[in-house]
């Protein structure tokens, strides 16, 4: 059944039965929703999703995000940092996908809007200091990119990627909601160090 939803963008109501149904065949509920999660059409509807299947606990995030590797952050809405995807590897070929997307998005705001291009060599894109590496004989070449819709649709399947990502979109408050002082307090007082930066992390 998995393999089915491959080429489908599904909803939180989607999502939630298709999640019951494979449940009930699997005894790792985190793997299935790791694979959902990577078909999500919104990360508003992924963050929703995952909320309800791991109730905010660390360990099962921590899964989730050894699971989806790179493309964890831009899954869930937290697309600025710093990225080296391999692209032979499906995540991480989704994570470049994502981030293309959101890059297009925040272009066609900004240029509606009349607001002004922040990029980093005039062209209006979130990436940064983007290189490409590749074999070459019996080393790795870089050489100097620029990562756009034009040169990486589709995603190639082969080479490695390194870039920054600055997301100039600012947080959906009514989504991006900060972690309450109870919770702080709650997590300092039983989580052990790893759980903690964890946390502190997820919640930045």
């Amino acid at each position: 059944m998995l393999f089915g939803i491959e080429s489908f963008q599904l909803h939180l109501e989607e999502a939630q039965l298709l999640i019951k149904e494979i449940g009930s065949r699997s005894d790792d509920p985190i793997l299935a929703l790791s694979k959902i999660l990577l078909r999500m059409k919104s990360y508003y509807s992924a963050m929703r999703l995952m909320h309800c299947y791991t109730h905010n606990d660390i360990v099962k995030i921590r899964r989730l995000k050894q699971r989806l590797g790179n493309a964890y952050n831009p899954l869930v809405g937290l697309y600025s940092g710093y990225y080296v995807l391999d692209l032979s590897n499906e995540n991480d070929r989704l994570c470049l996908k994502k981030l293309i997307e959101k890059s297009v998005k925040n272009i066609d705001f900004r240029r509606k809007n009349g607001l002004w291009d922040t990029s980093q060599h005039g062209h209006w894109s979130c990436f940064r200091n983007e290189y490409h590496y590749w074999n070459y004989g019996s080393g790795e070449a870089r050489e100097s990119i620029m990562i756009s819709p034009k040169y990486f649709f589709p995603v190639p399947h082969r080479g490695k990627l390194e870039f920054d990502f600055v997301n100039i979109e600012r947080p959906d408050p009514s989504v991006n909601r900060p972690a309450d002082h109870d919770r702080i307090v709650d997590v300092s007082l039983s989580a052990s160090l790893d759980e903690k930066l964890s946390f502190l992390r997820s919640a930045c």
